[in-house]
């Protein structure tokens, strides 16, 4: 193979790598619900959903360990913990969702209704905040709903302040 071939390989090649190029996007849950001493299935869903949303548009996804919020006073922590793991993994945003649950309307199974999810993106490598927003619960009969509406406008939300 002659030396022409081979640069001319060389710089496909290298034009090539530049356009495989994937954001990347760590989350953390935080569940704050009074009904519940752990981590429930509803926001279990809801990681779920986020991180298959993000995956198929093409972000590589890490998230945080799901947790579970005694007190206000414990947000801090978490977001400190959270904010670390994106920074030592270079992802390029941190994502914290907080989940808020009320007694207020019970589901079928007796547990709390999750009510709003508050969040706030950043930018890791600095922490420096993008975008902080509340979504609110669309209280659809149906749990599996209620997820997917939540989630929907939680990814749309964040994928719209990345792209800004």
């Amino acid at each position: 193979m002659g030396i022409m071939k081979k640069i001319t390989i060389f710089l496909v090649l290298l034009l090539l790598t530049g356009f495989t190029y994937a954001q990347q996007i760590s989350f953390q849950i935080v569940q704050h619900d009074i009904s519940a001493d752990y981590v429930t299935e509803q926001t279990y869903m809801i990681e779920d959903q986020l991180v298959d949303m993000f995956f198929e548009n093409g972000y590589i996804v890490t998230n945080s360990p799901t947790v579970y919020a005694e007190r206000e006073s414990d947000d801090e922590k978490f977001w400190n913990d959270g904010l670390r793991d994106a920074y030592d993994g270079y992802s390029d945003y941190f994502v914290q969702i907080k989940l808020y649950y009320t007694m207020e309307r019970k589901t079928n199974k007796g547990g709390a209704t999750l009510k709003k999810a508050d969040w706030v993106l950043v930018y890791a490598p600095t922490a420096q905040e993008i975008v902080k927003s509340t979504v609110k619960s669309k209280e659809s009969k149906d749990l599996s709903d209620d997820v997917f509406f939540m989630s929907s406008d939680i990814f749309n939300a964040i994928k719209k302040a990345i792209k800004a």
